[in-house]
C-alpha cells in the first residue's frame, strides 16, 4: 500500500492538477448474476481486446498507480487472461479485481494464483453467508457455492481474497452473523451500506434500502466494537469543519472507464461522458481538466448545497457527488441516502454512552 507522507503529499499535489492517480476499468457491462438493483446497463457496447489495451497503455502512460479492474463481471469475457497479463506485465503499483466468483474455473484461479504477488485485493461479493439468501437475490441457483469455493481456493492459493456483503432488507437481521462467518475463514470482510438509485425502477424498489427505518436497523444490529470503532471515527470528524471543502476530497486523481471507453471521474457518475480513451487521443490530464463537469467540481463547496448548508451533521456526512449527479442530474439536491445514514448513526452510535 502506497503510504509515503512525502509520496502522498506530492501525489496529491498532481491529482489536484487533475492528473490520473487511482485508475477504475469496467471491463464489460455484461454478468451472469441478476442483482436487482444493479447500476449497470447491460447494453453498453464493449471495447474489444486491441482497445482494451490500448486503454490500459494510456492509463499507464498518464501515471495511473492503482486500477481497480471491474464489471459487470470481468470473467464473463472470453480474453480476460490475456487482458490481466497485459495489466500486470505494465508498472501499476496496486491491481485490485472485483468480482462475483461464479465463472472462475480451475484454470483461472491458478492463473491467479501464479500472479498472487501482484494483486492487492481480489474481491467477491456475497449478500449473507445463508445460501438461499445469496441465490434468491442474485437470481441464479447455486451461485453461493460456486462463489464461495472460488473465494477458499484462492486464499488457499496465496491470493490476497475478500468479500463484501451489500445490506439488502432480506440479509439486515443477520448481516453480523454473515461477516463473522467469513472473517472465521480468514477473509478479510467489508460491507457495503451504500446504492447508487441509478434508475426509476430501482428507486422504486430499493427505497427501503437508504431509508433512515433500514440504517437504524443496520446500526443496532451491527457488533458492539463495530460501534465503538464508528464512535470514535466520527467524533473525531466532528471536529474538521467541513463546509468549505469540495464534495468529495478523494474525486481528484481518480479516472473511471467504462467498458465502450467513456471516461468519467467515478464510476458512481453513470449518465456522464467526459471523453473517450480510445478515440479521444489528447492527454488525458486534459480531458479531465478542460470539461465542464471538472471545473464545475473543482469550484463547488458543500456549503453550496442549500439542504447542507447550517446542518447538524455537515462534519459527519459522506455526500457523493457521482450518486448525487446519477440521482438528480447535478449537485444542488444530496442524495436522501445520505442525509438518512447520518441521523441514524446520531441516534444509534453517537448517542450511545461510551
Amino acid at each position: 500500500m502506497i503510504s509515503h507522507p512525502q509520496i502522498i503529499q506530492k501525489i496529491n499535489k498532481l491529482a489536484d492538477l487533475g492528473y490520473p492517480f487511482n485508475g477504475t476499468f469496467e471491463l464489460t457491462s455484461r454478468c451472469n448474476i441478476f442483482c436487482e438493483y444493479c447500476y449497470i446497463d447491460r447494453n453498453v457496447r464493449e471495447l474489444e481486446t486491441s482497445e482494451v489495451k490500448i486503454a490500459i497503455e494510456r492509463l499507464d502512460q498518464a501515471g495511473v498507480c492503482t486500477l481497480l479492474v471491474t464489471g459487470g463481471e470481468p470473467f464473463i469475457r472470453k480474453d480476460i487472461l490475456e487482458l490481466l497479463s497485459y495489466i500486470f506485465k505494465k508498472n501499476f503499483f496496486e491491481i485490485y479485481i472485483y468480482s462475483n466468483g461464479t465463472l472462475l474455473t480451475k484454470k483461472e484461479i491458478e492463473f491467479l494464483a501464479d500472479h498472487a504477488q501482484l494483486i492487492n485485493l481480489f474481491r467477491i461479493s456475497f449478500f449473507s453467508h445463508i445460501p438461499e439468501i445469496h441465490d434468491q437475490f442474485v437470481g441464479v441457483p447455486g451461485s453461493f457455492h460456486k462463489a464461495l469455493h472460488a473465494a477458499s481456493s484462492l486464499l488457499s492459493s496465496g491470493v490476497r481474497t475478500g468479500i463484501i456483503i451489500n445490506a439488502i432488507s432480506q440479509n439486515l437481521k443477520t448481516i453480523e452473523n454473515s461477516r463473522e462467518y467469513f472473517n472465521s475463514l480468514g477473509f478479510r470482510v467489508q460491507i457495503g451500506k451504500s446504492k447508487i438509485l441509478a434508475s426509476s425502477h430501482i428507486k422504486e424498489c430499493f427505497a427501503e434500502t437508504v431509508s433512515e427505518e433500514f440504517y437504524t436497523t443496520y446500526y443496532k444490529e451491527v457488533s458492539k466494537k463495530t460501534v465503538a470503532d464508528l464512535k470514535r471515527q466520527f467524533i473525531e470528524e466532528f471536529e474538521i469543519n467541513k463546509e468549505s471543502q469540495c464534495l468529495c476530497e478523494g474525486l481528484f486523481g481518480l479516472i473511471s472507464i467504462r467498458s465502450d471507453g467513456s471516461i468519467t471521474p467515478c464510476l458512481t457518475f453513470r449518465n456522464l461522458s467526459m471523453g473517450n480513451i480510445v478515440t479521444d487521443k489528447r492527454p488525458l490530464q486534459e480531458i479531465y481538466t478542460s470539461s465542464e463537469i471538472y471545473k464545475t467540481l473543482k469550484k463547488i463547496k458543500r456549503s453550496d448545497i442549500q439542504k447542507c448548508k447550517g446542518c447538524t451533521y455537515t462534519n459527519i456526512c459522506v455526500v457523493c457527488p457521482g450518486i448525487m449527479h446519477t440521482e438528480s442530474g447535478g449537485f444542488s439536491e444530496p442524495s436522501p441516502m445520505f442525509c438518512n445514514n447520518v441521523k441514524a448513526l446520531d441516534k444509534v452510535v453517537l448517542s450511545q454512552s461510551s
